[in-house]
């Protein structure tokens, strides 16, 4: 779909709603000049929004002026999608993407997930976060933890790893992805678990709060993943949850543990 990124047309969009639709994306960017197409990323197993999608202009010229403004602090508001201010970037080639990960490799930058030679393709991307919440096998913190749940983890970093090789990728310092969750908790379940953990903030609200459910249609239509996202105003409040939740025996008794 963005094979001719070469043209510079396209941008990439991230922290989009996981409820904003094509149309009203399509609306928006359109007021910055006439588009080819707007398209919102998709899990192609649930067909829950990922939260990221790409926008073609017709002219580059507009393009250039959505990257230039969009990364100026004082535009945040005018690129601000139902109270989300968007990410945005070039569109990355999947050629190009792939050459970003083989530099990345030589690179050898293992904390970080990312070596010197990409640090202008990451900006925004704060990688700075990805060891937060990472429990390892042998420390204090995994004590009382199930083979089976290191395990879990483990493959959870590793998937994340992976996937922060990808430009195209990036860590929401807002956003959390709540996983290993009862079947049972639903979204208001899962709400005020979080809020438990914002007492002592001036503005405890959560901005988004969802249980991810199976959309195919089926006997397990509707079901829980498993798994859930939590936008709070600010990365004191995620922070403050994340370390509250993460690897909390009583955050959903009886054997859960959220990671």
């Amino acid at each position: 779909m963005v094979s001719d990124t070469s043209e510079g047309r396209t941008i990439f969009i991230r922290n989009l709603s996981f409820d904003v639709e094509e149309d009203a994306l399509h609306k928006f960017f359109s007021q910055f000049g006439p588009l080819e197409f707007a398209k919102i990323v998709k899990d192609p197993a649930t067909q829950h929004s990922r939260g990221t999608a790409f926008v073609k202009f017709v002219n580059a010229e507009d393009a250039s002026n959505v990257l230039q403004q969009s990364d100026k602090p004082e535009n945040a508001h005018q690129f601000s999608l139902e109270n989300r201010t968007l990410n945005i970037t070039i569109a990355v080639s999947r050629t190009e993407a792939q050459n970003l990960r083989k530099r990345k490799h030589e690179d050898d930058a293992p904390e970080g997930f990312i070596g010197p030679a990409d640090a202008i393709k990451q900006k925004g991307r704060n990688l700075h976060l990805a060891s937060i919440g990472i429990i390892r096998p042998g420390s204090s913190e995994a004590e009382g933890l199930s083979k089976e749940d290191l395990a879990r983890r483990d493959a959870l970093l590793r998937e994340k790893k992976k996937k922060l090789t990808d430009p195209n990728y990036f860590i929401s310092d807002v956003r959390l992805c709540l996983r290993n969750l009862p079947l049972h908790v639903s979204d208001d379940d899962l709400k005020s678990a979080c809020m438990k953990f914002l007492k002592k903030s001036t503005d405890h609200r959560i901005l988004e709060c969802r249980i991810m459910r199976n959309l195919q249609p089926g006997r397990q239509q509707y079901r829980s993943l498993g798994y859930g996202f939590v936008a709070f105003t600010n990365h004191e409040n995620a922070l403050s949850v994340l370390y509250g939740l993460n690897n909390n025996p009583n955050a959903f008794p009886p054997s859960n543990r959220v990671s």
